[in-house]
């Protein structure tokens, strides 16, 4: 297997074709008749990871390989093999295991490694913007552990951040894990060399960002076990804040403020003033520019660690961080985050049933985080079920504009329920004396619409809203975006970090955090992507005056809840 950006294979220059489902040809193979590879979990800068069959006692494991053209090279070969024999004999609860080790003529060395459960520390930060401070801690102490067994090994990480941590909970408690040693050492030493920018390619596509690597990393000076604590302090302060220290334009510039720019005052939230000094002065000291500044020993940066945990207030149990979070994400495209469902459920009808849904800012998609989805959906449906439908001031909404507007509505229905989608309430015309006279419809909630039904990618313009079920941010944020349309998109949450990241990421030409979804009324000119704005869906030239290619953002802040 070669990297993805190869193109052409080095032997015989034939083209290079990606791997795509059911059409991996490693997946089989057996190695030395003692592992079956299944399926590929990821790759990095240096080797690739399959799921494994380890075949004599029918549990599985996780094989690493390196890519094609790194065998070509003899001295990543020998460092890989050596390094595999240390790692095997690494044997810490805070560490990956390395169960076997081998090689195979043709294929190159491998690691036999556990397969690791849980969630890696980048997607709970992901999740829940910033961590308490004694979780902070109580993580960090851990990951101390683990590196002082690493240290007394003779092996420095030098490539430790979130996404090479992994939480679980075992019996109740949070356990860390440091992940991808072998593959970390491989990527650096004093024997590269070359200059600092060069040296930062090479590493680049080992080490991912340059944010966690200590200031002797961009030098020819080779890294010690100072290095790991150097990161860890980056983590430290990330946790805690929700951003790291040092932030540029380019990989040069993070490296260069690592060396001479001042470490940013840490503020930590929710804690004392005299606790949060002594959280920032224990991570200035672990940041410290000179390696002999900082802590000389994993094991004081875990005892200190633990001194501060024990004073900091307690938020819970740790393991709680692992719990899925409680996401909902409304309207035309719309998220929410650990959000207020009370509020969110009163935006939702104010964006789907005002006018009819008769708006091209309607919010008719409403995507619902798995952790929640059934308490928000149920709440939904009571209160639609209660809104009051009629010409007169006190309805909710009244009739759609025409008897084709009505039909075309009824029809999508129909063809929806064809397709497996369940109407949850609403979904008929209503008859009765108090509206036969005009073109009524119940208000109706849909779940279940398949992504590519006339319900998920027609505007109907009428009293319909269709809920999505998924699992987190990211898969939000897709179904959001895969839409022909992108007028007006809302997220509600508390989260700071996910409003900013969806109000970036989303695709629409209005972001809106913990409100509803809204048109051009109030807020002319702005932006619309897809089949919405920019002059492509009003007729004439005065349609110009109304869309822009700015996104603007707004965000309601409830300070009853800041």
């Amino acid at each position: 297997m070669w990297r993805e950006n190869i193109e052409f294979c080095s032997a015989d220059g034939s083209p290079m074709s990606p791997i795509e489902p059911g059409s991996d040809p490693l997946s089989g193979l057996e190695l030395e008749g003692r592992f079956r590879l299944r399926s590929l979990l990821g790759a990095g800068g240096m080797g690739f990871v399959y799921l494994a069959d380890h075949i004599g006692l029918g549990r599985d494991v996780a094989v690493k390989m390196l890519f094609a053209e790194r065998l070509k090279d003899p001295s990543i070969v020998r460092r890989f093999r050596r390094e595999a024999r240390a790692l095997a004999a690494l044997d810490h609860p805070g560490c990956v295991r390395v169960l076997d080790v081998g090689e195979i003529e043709g294929t190159g060395p491998y690691i036999v490694m556990e397969v690791v459960k849980g969630e890696p520390l980048d997607t709970v930060l992901h999740e829940h913007d910033r961590l308490a401070a004694r979780h902070v801690a109580h993580i960090g102490a851990q990951l101390a552990d683990a590196l002082a067994a690493a240290h007394a090994a003779g092996i420095v990480h030098r490539d430790l951040k979130p996404a090479n941590v992994n939480l679980d909970s075992q019996d109740g408690k949070l356990a860390v894990r440091i992940l991808d040693f072998g593959l970390a050492l491989l990527a650096t030493g004093g024997d590269d060399g070359g200059s600092t920018e060069a040296r930062l390619t090479r590493a680049g596509m080992v080490f991912g960002t340059p944010e966690y690597m200590a200031p002797e990393q961009a030098t020819s000076t080779d890294a010690d076990a100072r290095t790991d604590i150097y990161a860890l302090g980056v983590m430290l302060y990330e946790l805690a804040t929700g951003l790291v220290p040092f932030r540029g334009p380019t990989p040069g510039a993070v490296l260069a403020m690592h060396s001479t720019s001042p470490v940013p005052p840490l503020v930590v939230p929710d804690i004392s003033p005299d606790l949060s000094a002594r959280f920032e002065a224990l991570v200035h000291a672990l940041l410290a520019k000179k390696p002999e500044a900082r802590p000389q020993s994993a094991e004081t940066v875990a005892a200190q660690l633990r001194l501060l945990e024990a004073d900091l207030p307690d938020p819970g149990p740790a393991s709680a961080l692992l719990q899925p979070s409680a996401v909902v994400r409304v309207g035309g495209p719309a998220t929410l985050d650990d959000a207020d469902l009370d509020e969110a459920a009163k935006w939702v009808l104010l964006s789907a049933f005002s006018n009819a849904g008769q708006r091209c800012a309607s919010g008719t998609r409403i995507i619902v985080f798995d952790a929640v989805y059934e308490q928000f959906r149920d709440m939904l449906v009571a209160r639609t079920a209660g809104l009051r439908v009629g010409p007169g001031d006190d309805d909710d909404f009244g009739p759609v504009i025409n008897a084709e507007q009505l039909a075309n509505m009824l029809l999508a229905l129909e063809r929806a329920r064809a397709h497996g989608a369940r109407v949850l309430t609403g979904g008929a015309r209503l008859t009765d004396d108090a509206h036969r006279g005009g073109f009524y419809l119940a208000a109706t909630l849909v779940e279940n619409a398949a992504p590519g039904d006339d319900m998920s990618t027609t505007e109907l313009f009428g009293p319909i809203a269709c809920l999505y079920r998924v699992k987190g941010f990211d898969e939000a944020l897709a179904a959001a975006n895969d839409s022909p349309y992108g007028l007006t998109a809302c997220i509600h949450t508390r989260s700071v970090h996910r409003a900013m990241l969806f109000a970036r990421k989303v695709a629409a030409g209005v972001a809106i955090v913990n409100a509803g979804t809204f048109g051009s009324e109030p807020h002319m000119p702005f932006g619309g992507v897809k089949q919405s704005g920019n002059g492509s869906r009003e007729p004439g030239t005065e349609a110009l005056d109304i869309y822009s290619n700015l996104k603007d953002v707004y965000i309601n802040v409830n300070p009853a809840r800041a």
